[in-house]
């Protein structure tokens, strides 16, 4: 009996072919033998034996990104185009209206061919294959109902003499116009076994499964997302890389065309999503297994506190303590693998609530916000992101609020005294320009209906010198200045996504409130050769033709070139969003690095006496 074993196994080892398991075919084997056969492709290639391995080769390899194997089966076909035998060029116009977009070349050998079939005689496939073009082409007439009828009362017959012969390619068409599945045990173990033929290939490759993975990352809590665009099929086990032992699913399950299936997997070692690949193993209606290493497209969520340095270990854990009534300013880190776009939202359990975007062109957002509790207690921090028609994915922070320090009942009065006095002091020095320090900008408080902004003050890449321009205009003139204090890296205002950022409520605010009417948006540009300063006006609709003439003429008057949108340049988000023209008129500046390094005082003193004017005009016409 042990020799027996032993032999057994030796013939095993020595002959794996022979004791292969049933249906174990995997992608790369048909992959490779599609390869070999398109490669093969040459002037002399028999048509009957070679088209129908091209079929649907190209769409197949076209998804996959093998576009020289597309370019040269098309290129074979298109010299066959000229085909005298009818079902031969039937089979060729099959073959471009599945890979190829409908144009008046593939419609006009359509009618043709329809043309000569009342002529000649032709088989069965030939009559499937103009059915399923005329659907394809949106075409009827009585030669299609004639055939269509044909085929609908014959379909039994038909079907059984298709099973007899083994005649897969004829089995195929039947399925696609009959909606029904004849591939049968018996069909399934000869295509198997037969594999590596052009007819045979072409149907196991035909739109088989095709899984991407999503993952989104919320402290140790993984959620995978498997979707599939192809093929019905059947997971059998999804393994991460780094551990191939351990199996993620608990029982397989199936997955639709186009449907997909959310596990969740609790990851207990500190590794970063980028890192993690996975292994899946599943089955296809003809039991074909397949065995692929895929990494994996993600979201992942960290909050971070910006008192403290920014690095991984200071995220924030979904538990922590604030203090009663103390803002605590903090930064969302938002790793957008997946290149989705949708909407975020930022609320707490008090009333608090932050909209923002989330644009597929940005890998990593970085959002910040400020959050106050009153009262003390346990409270809730919620961050939402909704990816458009796909998925909701939420994460919740406990945050436990302390009382307020009895601070007044344990500091001498002197020292109160003290502070009260030296509070009124830089009050009444502050009091011609009060400045408000807010986290991510600061505010000028003005008195005009005039506000300045600088959005790319603070480097790195910043418009250097835009800052202090904007605070010496609101200075001199009394008109309200938004300064950014954190870079354009970190979250550009000037942006759609900056929508949402305290810097683009407060210009909200403004507007709202009706404190001011007009914005001069402060930018800097290199030194183009083709003037000192370019105008933005969103092609005229941020501001009225007579503000925009006159702020040009101001720089004029002064020796100082200005173009209004010269070179393709028309403005970034804040003048498109918050301009009303009559109501509120917005103008992007830019300007030239030279001026803002040698001659910006010339450009404060040009831009303040163009505010002087266009207040003066303002009170007269009220």
């Amino acid at each position: 009996m042990k020799k027996s074993m032993s032999l057994l196994i030796l013939l095993v080892l020595m002959f794996p072919g022979c004791f292969a398991v049933r249906g174990f075919v995997t992608e790369m084997d048909l992959e490779n033998e599609l390869e070999k056969l398109v490669m093969n492709l040459d002037d002399n290639g028999s048509l009957n034996n070679d088209v129908n391995a091209t079929c649907f080769f190209m769409l197949v390899m076209n998804a996959q990104g093998q576009q020289n194997l597309v370019k040269k089966s098309v290129d074979w076909l298109k010299k066959k185009y000229d085909s005298s035998d009818i079902e031969e060029k039937c089979l060729i116009l099959y073959t471009f209206v599945k890979t190829s977009e409908k144009n008046e070349e593939i419609n006009s050998s359509f009618q043709s061919i329809l043309k000569k079939i009342n002529q000649e005689k032709i088989d069965k496939k030939t009559k499937l294959m103009l059915c399923i073009v005329s659907k394809d082409l949106g075409y009827e007439d009585n030669i299609i109902e004639r055939l269509k009828k044909e085929l609908d009362r014959n379909k039994d017959q038909y079907i059984e003499n298709l099973r007899g012969r083994n005649d897969v390619f004829g089995l195929k068409l039947c399925e696609e116009y009959f909606g029904e599945n004849f591939f049968d045990e018996k069909r399934v173990d000869f295509l198997l076994e037969n594999y590596k033929k052009p007819q045979i290939l072409w149907i196991l490759l035909e739109d088989p499964p095709k899984f991407t993975l999503e993952t989104f990352k919320m402290d140790n809590e993984v959620s995978i997302v498997i979707k599939n665009s192809g093929r019905d099929a059947t997971v059998l086990a999804l393994k991460p890389l780094i551990d191939k032992e351990t199996k993620i699913n608990e029982k397989e399950f199936f997955v639709k065309k186009n449907g997909k299936e959310e596990i969740k997997w609790d990851l207990n070692a500190n590794i970063s999503l980028e890192d993690l690949k996975f292994y899946i193993e599943y089955i296809d209606r003809f039991s074909v297994f397949y065995h692929e290493n895929t990494g994996s497209s993600y979201i992942e969520l960290k909050l971070y506190s910006t008192e403290s340095p920014h690095n991984e270990n200071n995220a924030l854990k979904t538990k922590f303590e604030a203090i009663q009534g103390k803002e605590i300013p903090l930064i969302l880190e938002i790793i957008n693998k997946n290149g989705d776009q949708g909407k975020i939202e930022i609320k707490t359990s008090k009333g608090y609530a932050l909209e923002d975007q989330l644009n597929r062109t940005e890998q990593t957002r970085k959002i910040p916000f400020t959050i106050k509790f009153s009262e003390p207690g346990e409270n809730s921090l919620t961050i939402n992101i909704n990816i458009f028609g796909d998925k909701t994915y939420e994460k919740e922070y406990r945050v436990f609020v302390k009382e307020k320090f009895p601070f007044k009942t344990l500091v001498p009065v002197t020292t109160i005294l003290i502070v009260l006095v030296s509070s009124s002091a830089i009050y009444i020095h502050r009091k011609r320009h009060k400045t408000i320090i807010t986290y991510g900008y600061k505010e000028l408080k003005g008195k005009i209906p005039v506000l300045v902004t600088a959005p790319h003050a603070t480097p790195p890449n910043s418009d250097m010198y835009t800052g202090e321009i904007v605070q010496k205009l609101a200075e001199k003139t009394g008109a309200w200045g938004l300064v950014s204090t954190i870079s354009r890296n970190e979250i550009d205002y000037n942006r759609v996504w900056g929508r949402g950022t305290p810097f683009r409520k407060r210009i909200n605010d403004l507007i709202k409130k009706r404190k001011i009417k007009y914005i001069l948006d402060i930018h800097g540009m290199k030194d183009r050769g083709l003037g000192d300063v370019e105008l933005g006006t969103k092609m005229g609709t941020s501001a009225s033709p007579d503000f925009i003439s006159k702020l040009k003429e101001a720089f004029e008057k002064e020796g100082i070139k200005c173009n209004i949108e010269s070179i393709g340049f028309t403005g970034g988000d804040i003048i498109e969003y918050h301009s009303n023209p009559p109501f509120v008129e917005a103008v992007q500046i830019e300007i030239s690095r030279t001026l803002r390094e040698y001659h910006r005082e010339k450009i404060v003193d040009v831009l303040s006496k163009f505010i002087g004017d266009v207040v003066m005009e303002d009170k007269n016409e009220k």
